[in-house]
């Protein structure tokens, strides 16, 4: 019986994984970038598309996961010091 209830609670939550959608990472950055800069929304994305537009300047060919991530991890160190 246990082993029962045990694995429905299991299957239950395999379920509801493979139901929820899996979360955007460029979304997600994007959201800590403006928050970590404590702009408007508006501001920060437009101060963010500044800086992506100068990193991709100075390191071209990569993608956009790797500038947003460089940005909030240079962000995350200059909060740091």
């Amino acid at each position: 019986m246990v082993l029962v209830i045990i694995g429905a609670i299991f299957a239950l939550l395999v379920g509801v994984g493979l139901v929820m959608p899996v979360p955007d990472p460029i979304a997600t950055l994007k959201r800590e970038y403006v928050m970590l800069m404590r702009l408007g929304r508006k501001e920060g994305e437009r101060h963010l598309q500044q800086r992506l537009a100068a990193v991709q300047a100075k390191q071209p060919g990569r993608d956009l996961e790797y500038y947003l991530r460089w940005l909030v991890d240079d962000l995350r160190r200059s909060k740091r010091q």
